[in-house]
């Protein structure tokens, strides 16, 4: 019996570190099929790169994939650059910010994220950590104000001490690209590596672009977005704090930053409105010291490509509204 327990132990151990020397090998060989999606590892590798180019455009927008979509740069001006990075929330737009100012003065900042990603999203865990887009040191100063504050950037909700911990190891996991981290998402990714899937992201049409990129690609969307309408908006505190570090940046270094809440299509705004959800999050808004230039908005629907994010019609659309927005503040601290 005893025998027969080492043989099980054995094999088990054997068969461990085979599995994690394959993962390993593929992470290490081919990191744009294993360690994020294919679609997200060019288009990140692409977003990120775009920090330190076009040093001479200093007019910059930052942002989630709403940003990436919302604002044409071309049509608000020569000097515009879209660095938003989808899925990001604002400790990546300020580790933007402070990158973008060692290559280059910045004059004017656009924000442009998702109302709901105040709160908390996914994407920081699967995209930014992976691909090592911050560094050691970024990290454990986000898992420090986490610890403070008892929440996960990425989540609404409060956190015990222990529960945080747990998770900056998971992420360490991550970041060091440890092959039992990506163990769980392994076979998919597989698939994707032995298809030879081509990635559908046009990195080319982006840069031409100045960053923009159309998520949107119906002709219209009355899809009503999946928000939590019955409960409290609850900004997440640790996401705040670095907003409150982009704005220290742009008092620092004497630029002009302006806060935009990108449009719901109709259909969402329709069940949206009235609802505790949209009530709790336009009473924090308000109350806010930033430079909002609008509240959280609606255009109709055959604006959108998804009910969040504007097609291409939408976008020429809204950034007409933008650049008007921001040629009337420009005209009024001229007269004063």
């Amino acid at each position: 019996m005893r025998s027969f327990v080492q043989k099980v132990i054995f094999f088990c151990v054997i068969n461990f570190t085979l599995i994690n020397a394959v993962i390993f090998y593929f992470l290490k060989f081919h990191p744009e099929y294993f360690l994020v999606s294919y679609d997200d590892y060019y288009m990140m590798e692409n977003s990120y790169s775009s920090i330190y180019k076009h040093v001479d455009k200093t007019n910059i927008i930052i942002g989630d994939s709403r940003g990436s979509a919302t604002l044409i740069p071309k049509m608000l001006g020569i000097a515009y650059l879209n660095l938003s990075i989808p899925g990001s929330n604002f400790w990546e737009g300020y580790i933007t910010v402070k990158r973008r100012l060692l290559n280059c003065k910045i004059d004017t900042l656009l924000l442009v994220y998702g109302f709901d990603f105040y709160e908390s999203n996914v994407w920081t865990d699967r995209r930014t950590i992976p691909l090592r887009f911050v560094t050691k040191t970024q990290l454990f100063n986000l898992f420090k104000k986490e610890i403070s504050n008892r929440e996960i950037i990425n989540e609404y909700d409060k956190k015990s001490i222990i529960d945080i911990l747990k998770h900056q190891i998971v992420r360490l996991g991550l970041y060091y690209h440890f092959p039992i981290s990506y163990m769980p998402a392994f076979k998919n990714s597989f698939l994707d590596y032995f298809n030879k899937r081509v990635s559908r992201c046009n990195i080319d049409s982006i840069n031409k672009n100045s960053g923009f990129l159309n998520f949107g690609t119906l002709d219209s969307c009355n899809h009503i977005c999946d928000y939590p309408y019955d409960r409290v908006f609850n900004i997440n505190k640790t996401n705040l704090e670095y907003l409150d570090s982009i704005v220290a940046l742009s008092k620092k270094n004497n630029f002009a930053t302006f806060i935009i809440i990108p449009p719901v299509n109709h259909s969402s705004y329709q069940r949206l409105k009235n609802t505790t959800y949209l009530n709790s999050a336009n009473y924090i808004f308000n109350s806010r010291k930033y430079c909002f230039i609008n509240q959280i908005n609606e255009l109709p629907d055959k604006y959108f490509g998804d009910p969040s994010h504007l097609n291409y019609r939408g976008s020429v659309l809204y950034s007409k509204k933008v650049r008007e927005i921001l040629t009337s503040y420009s005209t009024a601290n001229r007269k004063q």
